[in-house]
């Protein structure tokens, strides 16, 4: 299904995206090039970069560079990592936990553009603004809060308001904002 890009959409579109997520599995973990949380779903397709050729990415690739991001443990939601708190080294290893298929998809919400996954090996991602001490909700300082790319070079991209757009991911960064 082709979607329009370049346009703001509304929670519930949002929405309708995200949860395509549902039933695909996470295969990959990591930290991309910028040290920002990269999980890959769905198919393994080869990178479109010519200088990556031996490299795989997923059918739906979701980043977080603006965003605080928290893993809940099973079987009480114990809190197993959290990007504010512990060193990208240390989390590493943590962040695996989070390969696993989708088993549900929360938000994203309408207020902050609050995003939760939840795994079937039950395991949970939490996706929320940045915080600071008095609980007010940070600056952007331009990164968007996360970005889901899917299927034909489609992007979500999730901005503190909340305002989500879609846009065409081969397209110049401004002109999706």
């Amino acid at each position: 299904m082709a979607l329009n890009t370049g346009r703001t959409l509304d929670c519930m579109q949002a929405c309708s995206i995200v949860y395509r997520l549902m039933g695909t599995g996470c295969w990959r973990a990591a930290f991309s090039y910028g040290g920002e949380l990269q999980l890959d779903f769905g198919k393994r397709l080869p990178s479109p970069h010519p200088r990556m050729k031996e490299e795989q990415e997923g059918e739906w690739i979701l980043t977080i560079p603006g965003g605080q991001w928290l893993i809940l443990a099973p079987p009480h939601g114990d809190a197993l990592a959290h990007s504010a708190r512990e060193e990208q080294e240390a989390l590493e290893r943590k962040i695996r936990a989070l390969e696993s298929p989708v088993h549900e998809v929360y938000g994203p919400e309408p207020k902050y553009g609050t995003l939760g996954i939840s795994f079937q090996n039950g395991y949970c991602l939490w996706i929320t603004p940045p915080t600071q001490d008095n609980g007010v909700v940070a600056p952007p300082d331009g990164l968007p809060l996360w970005e889901l790319f899917g299927p034909e070079h489609q992007v979500l991209v999730a901005e503190y308001g909340p305002r989500w757009l879609l846009c065409d991911s081969r397209s110049p960064e401004q002109s999706c904002r």
